[in-house]
């Protein structure tokens, strides 16, 4: 599974520009499989990956999308955690 994740991030990255977030509160493989299911919610997002143990979660989209940094907050307060900051990449 940890490789076929890699392998789709892989072939996400060069698709578009992508964000990373810093969540806190999440502690386990649910919180993190809660948190992508959301984030996968908004429309253009083509992958998520979360990373419990940095507190990281990468938002992959497709090229002509921009994050919608309102409706990131509003998944990850849906999912009962909580957004520290957000860094937008090209």
């Amino acid at each position: 599974l940890v490789l076929l994740t890699c392998l789709t991030l892989s072939a996400c990255a060069p698709n578009g520009p992508y964000a990373t977030l810093k969540v806190s509160g999440m502690s386990c493989e649910a919180c993190a499989s809660s948190v992508s299911s959301n984030l996968k919610k908004i429309e253009g997002v083509t992958d998520v990956m979360v990373n419990v143990e940095t507190g990281t979660v990468d938002i992959f989209t497709k090229k002509e999308t921009k994050i919608d940094t309102v409706a990131v907050q509003k998944m990850i307060d849906l999912s009962g955690y909580k957004l520290n900051s957000i860094t937008l990449k090209k």
